[in-house]
């Protein structure tokens, strides 16, 4: 196998302001490697759970939004130095649901360009 690499972000949001009191908090992870040099593999994993919120009226909820768990699974192709070739399936995971109705297959077809120099005199 080739490169591997390895991207995390976690993000903690929080607001007191009377208009958009919230909290939150998502984690994302995406782990890729290279197995050719024309195929890589990639697996990412993402999370958000959402806390209380209230407004300027004083209504308020114990969370704003279903906790979610998002999982994909994918492998890519370099079709040519710039056209890129990706299949992915993609499981999500919702608080009080059950079943695989938001899961996802996804094929896309990546062509990259480069900058236009003329546009931007």
């Amino acid at each position: 196998m080739g490169a591997t690499s390895l991207t995390v972000r976690v993000i903690v949001a929080n607001s007191t302001r009377p208009a958009r009191a919230f909290c939150s908090a998502s984690i994302y992870a995406g782990l890729k490697a290279r197995i050719t040099p024309r195929l890589y593999g990639a697996v990412r994993e993402g999370f958000l759970k959402t806390g209380a919120v209230s407004d300027v009226k004083g209504v308020s909820a114990s969370s704003f939004a279903a906790t979610l768990r998002a999982t994909e699974i994918g492998v890519g192709c370099w079709l040519l130095p710039r056209l890129l070739l990706k299949a992915s399936y993609g499981f999500q995971q919702t608080a009080g649901q059950t079943g695989t109705r938001s899961n996802v297959f996804g094929l896309q077809l990546v062509a990259s360009f480069r900058q236009l120099q003329w546009g931007w005199r």
